[in-house]
């Protein structure tokens, strides 16, 4: 296997070398709500930090600023995105699909300070949090334009508001490396080797007038919102900013990786894939409710599996007046799981403390998950009692650690969320509650285990506990399970192919 060229790395160099930058504004091949497709020239090398900008567009006009529609705050301008893949000619390179939840998953790994002052104004997100104004102890968002007075009402920038004019309407950018993060991470495509023209694919979210529980998907409208709930991408605005590097002077390093590319072997790349599962859990009054789902992946290298849970009340997804779609809704009382890899668990117990899970999806991630603990879990505002003991009764809501100032004009632990019903009167805790197993045999080589000929299992004891404060935990719930494994690029004489 031949050694990746410095040149392709994202890391720096070992030694000084002249760069030259050819920056291209290119608008879609095609375009249109659903879709858009970029072709790449064949040219350099192409920086993981080229972008696409994109914007969304209201079909109502709001009477004022401050009654326009707003991204999920968690999620920004990621909400257009649906599914993005990358070819090669006919050969897919990679492809993310359920996008915009796993870019929301996976942006709270970064510190606040990059989702505060980067991602705010640059990708639309407002993802903090501070001790709310009124001295409580209790938190609310950061971000937000806030009144003077109790109780205190916070807004959405006027900068960040949809509007129902593409000329005005806010843009934001998505990076190359944050649409694929796993090819990404440590490899940039030389596409001046590449016969074939390399594309980019983008399937957009749908947002149609349905009543209020369409919203969420792309936008949300401040409570009271009367007019239609459509939201959809703004094509005037989509265009690609792309960065093609070269190498100058007389290192040699641009004719080191073509003299790779020509030689008998070719340049093999090593890098990393995702592959999504989708399930669905059904309704159970049974506690705990015992599952089992598989993620297939036979043959395959797989490093880690992630997942989300989203609810359901009454045959609806729960959403979040605040994160709209993107949620990952905890279980009131903890759950537990295992996994089992070639007919083995493993772990010898199951998992089940919310803090050791919080562990192992930092064993993923490299970095523990950098949200509110009451994000995460119930576990600070839920009581443990039983009936009988003298306490509270078990999964009682007692200790809310969200303020009820109202964030465009929903209070961030007491108020219905998006049409749900009861369920979805809490739009910020327990609604970022991922999980996650790494499955790297070798942390310094980064290998992955090899998955023989059973599918891998998820074996879940699901926690079901009906109760009167909106945690009716025995309804139905999706979720969504991201596989990441190994694949092997060659690049030969100019003819890419793609293994594993």
């Amino acid at each position: 296997m031949s050694v990746l060229p410095d040149v392709l790395k994202l890391k720096p160099l070992p030694s000084v070398s002249s760069m030259s930058i050819h920056t291209d504004i290119l608008d879609p091949a095609t375009i249109s709500k659903t879709h858009a497709r970029f072709v790449f020239e064949r040219r350099g090398i192409l920086d993981v930090n080229s972008c696409v900008q994109v914007a969304a567009v209201s079909e109502a006009a709001p009477a004022t600023s401050a009654a326009g529609a707003y991204f999920p705050m968690k999620t920004g301008v990621h909400a257009l995105v649906k599914s993005a893949l990358l070819r090669c000619g006919s050969v897919v390179l990679a492809q993310t699909d359920e996008y915009a939840r796993y870019f929301t998953m996976r942006n709270q790994f970064k510190t606040q300070e990059e989702r505060i002052g980067r991602d705010f104004n640059s990708q639309l997100i407002v993802d903090g949090c501070q001790p709310d104004n009124q001295g409580t102890g209790k938190y609310q968002p950061t971000g937000c334009e806030w009144t003077i007075g109790a109780p205190q009402t916070g807004n959405t920038l006027d900068f960040q508001r949809i509007t129902a004019d593409e000329t005005t309407t806010p843009t934001g950018t998505i990076k190359l490396s944050q649409l694929f993060p796993t090819l990404m991470k440590n490899l940039q495509l030389p596409l001046y080797l590449m016969n074939e023209r390399v594309v980019l694919e983008l399937t957009f979210n749908e947002q149609p007038n349905t009543g209020a529980d369409s919203q969420g998907t792309i936008g949300l409208f401040p409570a009271g919102h009367g007019g239609s709930y459509a939201i959809s991408v703004a094509t005037t605005q989509v265009k690609f900013l792309a960065d093609y590097l070269t190498y100058d002077g007389d290192d040699g390093r641009m004719e080191e990786v073509a003299k790779l590319v020509m030689s008998p072997q070719g340049l093999t790349i090593p890098y990393d894939d995702v592959a999504v599962t989708t399930t669905t859990v059904p309704a159970s009054t049974v506690n705990p409710q015992r599952i089992t789902r598989e993620v297939g992946m036979v043959g395959k290298q797989v490093k880690n599996i992630t997942w989300c849970d989203q609810k359901q009340q009454g045959g609806k997804l729960v959403k979040s007046a605040q994160l709209g779609d993107y949620v990952s809704r905890a279980s009131w009382m903890p759950s537990s799981y295992n996994l089992r890899v070639n007919d083995m668990r493993v772990f010898n117990r199951d998992i089940e403390r919310e803090s050791r899970q919080q562990d192992e999806l930092a064993a993923v991630m490299g970095v523990p998950i950098n949200v509110a603990n009451s994000e995460y879990s119930w576990d600070t505002s839920v009581s443990k009692g039983v009936a009988g003991d003298g306490s509270s009764a078990a999964g009682a809501y007692v200790n809310p650690r969200w303020s009820g100032n109202t964030v465009n004009g929903f209070p961030s632990s007491t108020s219905i969320a998006v049409g749900e019903g009861a369920e979805g009167r809490f739009v910020r805790e327990g609604m970022s509650h991922y999980n996650g197993v790494s499955l790297i045999t070798d942390p310094n080589l980064q290998t992955g285990t090899l998955v023989g000929q059973k599918p891998i299992q998820i074996e879940r004891n699901i926690a079901r506990i009906a109760n009167a404060n909106g945690g009716n935990d025995v309804e139905a719930f999706n979720t969504i399970f991201w596989t990441q494994y190994g694949r092997v690029m060659n690049i030969h004489n100019g003819v890419v192919s793609v293994a594993g």
